[in-house]
């Protein structure tokens, strides 16, 4: 959630530092932004057209001249060093920036990493309360035909009653043999 929308807003951090590093130099958008480029080139502009000036009044072998040239030199390579400034600056930026999206970057790994171990914890954690419950259920079973066993085990009288003793018949009833040669 909110380490990746960190992420991508680092992202195009990095993207605008990496860009305006490649583009370092005099005429990149931060030498142009620089108030200090700026005021050195606006002092060379001056020195420039005094140059043009003093060109039409003076010999190019002129002393004047000479200290102008050299003062425009100087402010060429003033301005060099500050463009040069300005690109380490923007390398640092660079630099940094990409530090901090491979900072957030491992942050959101290790968060992700946490959320699987946690997610695979809870998967087992629900296999093994099914395995419980599974087991209740085969224990609370095994304890209701216990109880029974046990109950039936008990009981020492039967639900058959002797209601009166059986006596033998003076005679008996069959074969009759008279009968049967009769009949024949």
């Amino acid at each position: 959630g909110e380490l990746s929308a960190q992420l991508v807003t680092l992202q195009a951090v990095t993207a605008d530092a990496v860009s305006r590093k490649s583009q370092a130099g005099i005429n990149s958008p931060d030498a142009m932004n620089s108030a200090v480029i700026m005021g050195l080139k606006a002092d060379l502009a001056r020195q420039e057209a005094r140059l043009k000036e003093e060109g039409d009044r003076y010999a190019d072998n002129h002393p004047a001249m000479g200290r102008l040239r050299a003062g425009i030199d100087e402010l060429k390579a003033r301005i060099q060093a500050e463009s040069a400034a300005v690109g380490r600056t923007s390398g640092v930026s660079a630099q940094i920036a990409m530090q901090r999206e491979a900072q957030t970057r491992a942050l959101l790994d290790a968060q992700r990493d946490k959320v699987l171990k946690l997610k695979a914890t809870r998967d087992e954690a629900m296999l093994l309360a099914n395995d419980v419950a599974s087991a209740q259920r085969g224990f609370d079973a095994i304890q209701a035909r216990v109880q029974q066993s046990s109950l039936e085990s008990r009981l020492d009288q039967t639900n058959v009653a002797v209601l009166k003793y059986a006596t033998a018949p003076y005679r008996h009833s069959s074969p009759r043999k008279l009968l049967y040669l009769l009949q024949a």
